[in-house]
């Protein structure tokens, strides 16, 4: 804890993404951490960040604008469990950062 995990993650995803190594990225976190994720990924300057917990028809068209835009994607492991069907459709080809 506090050792700067989350925002050296963040950066290499940044990185990835300025140097179009890679188009998108999922993360895959517990729900609590959701708005940490999130925070990081802003302070280092990711610009297209989109939560995917499917509960409102909008995390749909959050999951089809990853994939095709790009961006990093963040959800929870419920998310992918219970949606991993819809996800392996519309969002293939995304690079996967499972939190633990």
């Amino acid at each position: 804890m506090g050792m700067g995990k989350t925002r050296q993650v963040a950066a290499f995803l940044r990185g990835l993404l300025q140097a179009d190594v890679i188009h998108n990225a999922m993360i895959i976190c517990p729900v609590t951490v959701i708005e940490t994720w999130r925070k990081e990924l802003n302070i280092v300057g990711v610009l297209v960040i989109k939560v995917f917990r499917y509960d409102r028809r909008t995390d749909c068209i959050a999951l089809k604008s990853i994939a095709t835009d790009g961006g990093v994607l963040i959800t929870t492991f419920e998310a992918v469990r219970d949606h991993i069907h819809r996800i392996l459709e519309t969002g293939h080809g995304l690079g996967l950062y499972c939190y633990r």
